[in-house]
């Protein structure tokens, strides 16, 4: 006998493939977790635009398939286990959960450490809105929600607008 491919294993990859590529066409580096991934998919650096690694980095957490697209209207409704809670909660960097959508290859992400630290009373479902997709020119949104832009310090005033 031989050991099997899983159709769970070839979905999994498709989403981890498809982010991978998206992040490439955009010139960021992207660091997949080669080992005991453990809730974290991979890490991804800033690049600027003349090409330099910034040391900016977020973590990324991949799920694909219709199994994790469950509708609430303006979002899809995410439902973590326990242990990713905690985790992805005290993650010493911003942790964005991205759900693949095989069908139409779209993947749509959130900044859910940011959600977990901040939202106390509800930890489950997460909401991963329609609207946040992963698209190749619109990349530098995943930092900028994350306070990292390549671009330096924020000034004092532009860090207090609402």
């Amino acid at each position: 006998m031989l050991p099997k491919v899983t159709s769970e294993y070839i979905q999994e990859r498709q989403g981890v493939l498809r982010v991978a590529t998206l992040l490439n066409e955009a010139g960021l580096v992207f660091r997949e977790t080669l080992n005991a991934d453990v809730g974290i998919d991979g890490h991804v650096e800033l690049v600027n635009a003349d090409g330099e690694a910034t040391g900016a980095t977020i973590a990324v957490q991949i799920k694909s398939g219709k199994s994790f697209l469950k509708d609430a209207e303006a979002a899809w409704k995410f439902y973590p286990d326990k242990k990713h809670i905690h985790y992805w909660e005290m993650y010493p960097l911003p942790v964005l959960l991205m759900l693949h959508d095989p069908e139409s290859d779209t993947v749509y992400w959130e900044d859910v450490r940011l959600t977990l630290r901040s939202n106390q009373a509800q930890k489950s479902p997460l909401l991963i809105p329609k609207s946040k997709k992963l698209k190749s020119d619109n990349l530098g949104k995943l930092f900028a929600c994350c306070g990292a832009a390549g671009d330096g310090l924020m000034s004092i005033s532009h860090a207090l607008e609402a």
